[in-house]
């Protein structure tokens, strides 16, 4: 009586071994499943195979997964094994079980906003590319990672793939060019009805390059006066030459802007204003351009 759902396949052109993948309840709560066929139908695996690690009363749902040239499988999915959804992945080989020692969170925020709908694709380099529906701004935005073959993430902080900052994007899709450059769509009602969109990155699709002495306002939410507004915490700092600055000292608030000076700012990660909860370390990434 257990349902499953979801299916998604994947064909292997060298020999047309034939792979699926879903979800399904067989266990009380739904885990991520797939099963192996040669091209007649005779099933390859005596039995359908557990992709996620997880064995507790979590929630894993909506799979995607994608072959990499050396015919392992890169499987990614919704997971709600810390509280709220995740997006988590694995790497499984042709007999179905999984390479990497643990199942990898893709995502790097830690937040409770969700994070579902995930899409995986393999580089011909061997590159894995995850691009997923993000709440952490308060409405669905689409993020981007890059991971290795053994899980470990090549970009620093998540993408967001989108300059629009209005309305909803949603329901994203990924492949690759004939150059190799991963290419994201989406659905986005920026304009008022749901249109499709889509953005061609480069080989890498966050070239991160530090900007030194760039001064910044950092203001608090907290006021000491409110007519006129004063803030209880507004001062200027000025990041190092190699684009960094540490500050120690700052009281806890509900919400902290940071405004640069001589450059537009493109976004930040996380998203402003930022909260700063006592006795907690955050880093804040400033995009510029």
């Amino acid at each position: 009586t257990a349902t499953q759902s979801i299916p998604e396949i994947a064909v292997t052109p060298y020999d047309e071994t034939i792979y699926f993948l879903w979800f399904d309840n067989r266990n009380g709560h739904n885990d991520v499943f797939a099963h192996r066929f040669d091209r007649n139908g005779l099933a390859l695996w005596p039995n359908d195979k557990r992709m996620n690690g997880d064995t507790g009363n979590a929630e894993q749902l909506n799979p995607s997964f994608a072959r990499a040239p050396n015919s392992s499988l890169y499987v990614a999915w919704e997971d709600t094994r810390n509280g709220s959804s995740d997006i988590f992945a694995n790497r499984v080989d042709p007999d179905g079980t999984p390479q990497w020692a643990a199942d990898v969170r893709v995502n790097s925020d830690t937040g409770t906003a969700a994070q579902t709908e995930p899409v995986i694709a393999v580089a011909s380099s061997g590159e894995i590319y995850v691009a997923w529906e993000d709440l952490r701004n308060g409405t669905s935005d689409i993020y981007l990672q890059k991971l290795d073959s053994s899980g470990a993430k090549l970009i620093s902080f998540d993408v967001l793939v989108h300059t629009q900052t209005a309305g909803e994007q949603r329901n994203p899709d990924l492949t690759f060019n004939a150059l190799g450059k991963p290419i994201i769509a989406w659905q986005d009602n920026t304009a008022g009805n749901f249109d499709i969109r889509a953005a061609v990155y480069g080989d890498d699709p966050q070239t991160v390059t530090p900007v030194g002495n760039v001064t910044f306002t950092l203001t608090s939410s907290r006021r000491i006066g409110n007519n006129p507004v004063i803030p209880k915490y507004q001062q200027n700092h000025a990041t190092d030459a190699a684009g960094s600055v540490t500050l120690t000292g700052l009281e806890w608030d509900e919400g902290y802007t940071l405004a640069p000076v001589g450059y537009p700012l493109l976004r930040t990660e996380p998203a402003q204003p930022v909260p700063l909860n006592p006795n907690t370390t955050l880093t804040v990434i400033l995009n510029l351009q």
